[in-house]
Order: structure tokens, then sequence, then C-alpha cells
């Protein structure tokens, strides 16, 4: 068995007290890591606009005729034309 030498003695030491030293810092340990992502999480949901649900009866002839102006454009539903309908009144009315 060969004996380390001095310097790499010094080498070895020096690595293990590099390794203490990181190590005493601390880093986040995974149950940490998950606290953090929730709290991140619910401050997104606090940012994100809170939405209502509000039922709407309309008589049938006038589905009718939203359907028959909403199938002009493709890609919209109705409830985005009746949201985009509101938007465009609410501007008006100021």
């Amino acid at each position: 068995m060969v004996k380390p030498s001095p310097i790499d003695q010094i080498n070895k030491k020096k690595s293990e007290e590099d390794i203490n030293e990181i190590i005493s810092m601390g880093a986040p340990v995974k149950e940490d890591l998950k606290k953090e992502e929730i709290k991140e999480e619910v401050k997104k949901e606090e940012k994100k606009e809170k939405w209502k649900l509000i039922p709407v009866r309309m008589p049938e002839k006038l589905v009718k005729e939203l359907d028959d102006k909403i199938e002009k454009r493709i890609g919209l539903s109705r409830n985005a034309w009746i949201l985009e309908a509101i938007q465009k009144n609410l501007k008006d009315a100021q």
C-alpha cells in the first residue's frame, strides 16, 4: 500500500473543508422546495382574474340570431362573442 504524499494529504484535507463549508451553507431540501412551489402557485392564483358564473335566459330566437352571427367569425365561441358585445356596450356607455 502506497502512503499518500504530504501534498495529497493537504489537498484531501482542503477538499474535505470545502465540502464541509458547502454543506454548512445549507441547501434547500425537497420539502422546502415543495413549500416554495406551493407558495408561488398560490401567488399566481391570487393574481388571476376571478370569474363569476352568470346564467342567462334567452329566447330561442335570440340564441339562433346569435349563432348565425357567430358562424361568420371562425374560432369564436358564443360566450366570447357575448363578452365582446358586453365590453363594447360598456365602453360606449362611458
